[in-house]
């Protein structure tokens, strides 16, 4: 059974590719280099689709994604959603000079163009270098908040894809052959 991992240790365990690994071991190095290339690429896919697409944007509140952090005021008073007064106190101030606009899309984009992969012919890997990712959609590490706003975890993704990806590899396979052929 194959694992995908990336560098957050987001680790995939496909079942029922038997057929495909079989086929793929008898195929030539220089098509098994293409096609992983392919598989791969498709994964990450691009912004309509794969670990490259960004959900809508959803508000959803501290109090509702992080129900667990709370801090009680001098006054007795329970705030939900900030693990201390000081972190309650930064974010206010930063709402109030503007810098934090809940309920408003501040999407960079860092994370969408962080997907790459890395390896060589006989094992490539999918990962992304931008530190939130794996608070964003890793496997174990996704925060409620970030499910709530409807961030799928990498697994189902790759789930998603998956057939698509063995469909492109199978593709790649078969532009090698024709490219390669005696003549």
């Amino acid at each position: 059974m194959p694992n995908l991992s990336n560098i957050f240790g987001v680790h995939i365990s496909i079942r029922g590719i038997g057929k495909w690994i079989q086929f793929f071991n008898t195929v030539e190095v220089g098509a098994k280099s293409r096609a992983m290339l392919a598989f791969v690429k498709y994964i990450i896919g691009t912004p309509a689709g794969g670990l490259k697409h960004y959900v809508p944007y959803r508000y959803v509140t501290r109090a509702q994604g992080f129900p667990h952090l709370r801090y009680t005021t001098v006054t007795g008073k329970t705030v939900i959603g900030y693990r201390s007064a000081k972190q309650h106190r930064f974010v206010m101030a930063s709402i109030n000079e503007g810098a934090i606009m809940p309920g408003f899309p501040h999407r960079t984009g860092r994370m969408q163009r962080g997907w790459t992969y890395g390896g060589d012919w006989t094992h490539l890997y999918i990962y992304n270098p931008v530190g939130y990712t794996k608070h964003v959609m890793g496997d174990l590490t996704q925060t409620k908040m970030h499910g709530m706003i409807g961030w799928q975890r990498t697994w189902m993704i790759v789930r998603e894809r998956w057939a698509g990806a063995i469909v492109a590899a199978k593709l790649a396979v078969q532009d090698w052959i024709d490219t390669n052929k005696p003549k």
